[in-house]
């Protein structure tokens, strides 16, 4: 989503603090493009990185209404938000059934068939959308209700470790949260906390994962709600005008039985 085009981005520093400017100004010299520091620094954030896309652009929204049904169907079914179903499965797929990955992933989910076939999800077939989508769903009700279900572990932050979970694997998220409280951060919050753990153990993929379907649901979530907000207000528009034809009719109705009466 862009928030602007063709501007300029710049440090903003507090008045009366020359010693910090000075210092942020020597670093950007340091880290500018073309030195051995900014080589660096572009290749880890910038080259390494998998850029978001518009999941709002017309085509990625005429996607997302030939799916929705069996997100809709299958988040009630397991209690998944069919919006964070919607969101996972554009970081996974870009919402394309027919992506295969190297590792033999398939299917708008990403799933193995293999992983997919045997307990606990027992879905065969996941080539096909519905099965793919129902087989995805499933394994993230898994994954939350067996490896997820602390109390202590705020439902949102169930949704996260359940998503670096089916990145990463369970088992791996569970050692990462043993290291981060052993290292003095949260066990029970994925940003902030046990993602440092994965970045250091696993590399950017699964934080950069998690961020992803995170920033994809709130496009969803604001989308969706402004369009639900704008309906609300045309069928408000709409029952007044109704509202005002029947009153322009009683109105006549009056004069025309008061004009009989006389």
């Amino acid at each position: 989503v862009a928030v602007n085009r063709g501007g300029r981005i710049a440090w903003a520093i507090r008045k009366g603090l020359p010693r910090f400017k000075a210092s942020v100004n020597q670093y950007v010299g340091k880290i500018k493009k073309g030195t051995l520091e900014g080589n660096i620094a572009f290749k880890n954030y910038y080259q390494s990185r998998r850029w978001l896309k518009n999941p709002l652009e017309p085509n990625e929204l005429r996607k997302l209404d030939t799916v929705v049904e069996h997100m809709k169907q299958y988040g009630e079914r397991y209690g998944w938000d069919w919006i964070a179903v919607a969101a996972q499965a554009y970081q996974e797929s870009e919402l394309d059934n027919s992506k295969v990955s190297p590792a033999g992933a398939v299917g708008i989910m990403q799933l193995l068939p293999s992983t997919a076939a045997h307990k606990p999800i027992e879905i065969k077939n996941v080539r096909a959308l519905e099965n793919n989508i129902h087989a995805g769903v499933k394994y993230l009700s898994f994954l939350r209700r067996h490896y997820f279900d602390d109390p202590d572990i705020a439902p949102a932050a169930r949704v996260d470790f359940s998503w670096a979970a089916y990145n990463a694997g369970p088992t791996r998220i569970q050692r990462l949260r043993k290291r981060a409280e052993k290292r003095g951060f949260d066990p029970n919050r994925w940003f902030g906390h046990v993602e440092h753990m994965a970045s250091e153990s696993i590399g950017r993929e699964t934080v950069d994962y998690v961020s992803g379907v995170n920033k994809y649901y709130v496009t969803y979530k604001f989308a969706l709600g402004r369009q639900e907000q704008l309906l609300k207000q045309r069928r408000e528009r709409a029952e007044k005008a109704e509202l005002a034809k029947h009153q322009q009719a009683l109105q006549a109705w009056k004069r025309s039985y008061s004009l009989r009466r006389k």
